[in-house]
């Protein structure tokens, strides 16, 4: 019953009053982006490389935003730290596939 009220109370609050957690977060470090990159880049490879061992062209090589961070928490990398490198521009999120800018091959 407590419950319910205060879950009451939390939904009649508007918009402006929310408190957000990213709010109040630093950035992930320069150190743990660049272990997120390099998540990204590893996975790249292997696509292109499972891609052209099909005789497909590299350049359709895709990673996944959820291929991306499940690979990142497998390496003790939070979450958090993939949006902080969307975030920085060092990955760029395109209709839930993630590519780094000017990445060439």
């Amino acid at each position: 019953m407590v419950h319910q009220y205060v879950t009451g109370i939390l939904q009649r609050q508007p918009e402006s009053n929310v408190i957000k957690l990213d709010d109040y977060r630093q950035p992930a470090s320069a150190e743990k982006q660049q272990q997120a990159l390099d998540v990204l880049t590893d996975l790249t490879t292997r696509h292109r490389a499972n891609l052209k061992a099909g005789d497909y062209p590299e350049s359709k090589a895709r990673v996944s935003f959820g291929d991306w961070v499940s690979s990142c928490m497998k390496r003790g990398i939070h979450s958090s730290v993939t949006k902080d490198v969307l975030d920085s521009g060092k990955a760029i999120s395109l209709h839930g596939f993630i590519y780094v800018p000017n990445q060439t091959e």
